[in-house]
């Protein structure tokens, strides 16, 4: 994917292919984090030119998905969002890098939003139960209510996963959403019983 790149480097194509590759192929407890910096670069500058594309905002995403690197994903974060608002996992991602950066409200904002199209979507197609994105979500959002010590808030999405069982595909989720409330643990598992 270099060469291609390096053979045709105005390919937006080539570019964010070969930025995803990098990402990919990361060498492993690498502490400077040099193939996601360079991945995030390529795709700040695919970025730049094409500030509308949904995509390149995911990625740059995913390749600054790291604690010491988020805050180079924050405008991307705060763009993605806007750019495709029907869209559950765009309105979910951003909460990646608020989380990584400490910024719970955005986090639960970003999370409640795709909660909402979540179940509008499940709705419309008559959806029962949780749809695992819906839940990828509360998972996020419990997160970071805990970090604000809103614990009641936390139980409350800790419910709605507990009363809700997905009926759509005949099997059990394998899905959990762990809690840690001040000396207690708590795991709700579709299909399974709170565990203390």
């Amino acid at each position: 994917m270099g060469q291609l790149h390096a053979s045709y480097p105005d390919d937006t194509e080539a570019a964010v292919f070969y930025a995803l590759s990098r990402i990919a192929t990361e060498t492993p407890r690498d502490p400077t984090f040099a193939d996601r910096r360079e991945a995030g670069a390529i795709l700040e500058e695919v970025f730049a030119k094409n500030p509308e594309q949904s995509g390149i905002a995911h990625y740059i995403i995913h390749a600054y998905d790291k604690p010491g690197l988020a805050n180079r994903a924050l405008p991307a974060a705060k763009k993605y969002a806007q750019i495709a608002p029907s869209s559950v996992h765009a309105l979910h991602m951003p909460s990646h890098i608020f989380i990584q950066v400490g910024s719970w409200q955005e986090a639960i904002n970003s999370n409640l939003a795709s909660v909402k199209v979540a179940r509008e979507y499940s709705a419309i197609h008559h959806l029962d139960g949780i749809w695992d994105m819906e839940a990828h979500a509360q998972d996020y959002l419990a997160y970071a209510y805990l970090q604000l010590g809103r614990d009641r808030e936390a139980m409350g999405v800790m419910d709605e996963v507990k009363r809700a069982n997905d009926r759509r595909s005949g099997e059990v989720r394998s899905g959990c959403i762990v809690f840690r409330i001040r000396r207690d643990t708590s795991a709700i598992c579709s299909g399974a019983k709170t565990v203390a």
